[in-house]
């Protein structure tokens, strides 16, 4: 599949979600950062995961973003598309949010080595409809998902889930 974004591009926005996943795990949050750009690399909304800090427990980065964009704007008959960027694989919940969407490819720093999440679930034949018109990219940028993953490593470490955290090493 082709990148609609030139690798310069796609390491940018990577690099802005790494940056809203640190400001999310300095607020005592998940270090886990979204944005969703247009088809012509316009940022259209940035937000980090936000569950501690709001108390709730859907306040996760991707979830966020799309709250922003509006579900008028996000309409699948309205013909645009959009991308959403995450600096760590979505999780299964905000998989299925995105799949109602036009997002047309995720990109991901990384996968989630300890609870994986969208990128199983498209490849899930359960699934296949829901996902058939979402793609998900895992962007080839090893210092930025050893990032992402430190991040969440560092935050599991100051939570005592020490065992967790060995994962994302």
């Amino acid at each position: 599949m082709k990148n609609h974004f030139s690798e310069k591009k796609l390491r940018y926005f990577i690099g802005e979600t790494i940056k809203e996943a640190q400001i999310a795990v300095s607020k005592g949050n998940y270090p886990i950062g979204s944005l969703i750009v247009d088809e012509k690399g316009n940022i259209i909304a940035k937000c980090q995961n936000e569950n501690a800090t709001r108390d709730d427990i859907t306040a996760h980065a991707e979830v966020l973003c799309l709250r922003k964009m509006g579900s008028k704007r996000l309409a699948k008959e309205n013909g645009k598309s959009y991308y959403l960027f995450s600096s760590l694989e979505p999780c299964g919940g905000c998989g299925f949010f995105m799949a109602r969407t036009n997002i047309k490819i995720v990109y991901i720093a990384s996968l989630d080595p300890y609870r994986s999440g969208m990128s199983v679930l498209k490849k899930s034949t359960d699934f296949s409809e829901i996902f058939k018109n979402i793609n998900v990219v895992v962007c080839d940028f090893l210092d930025l998902a050893t990032k992402s993953k430190l991040l969440m490593r560092d935050y599991l470490i100051k939570k005592g889930k020490k065992e967790a955290a060995k994962i994302y090493e």
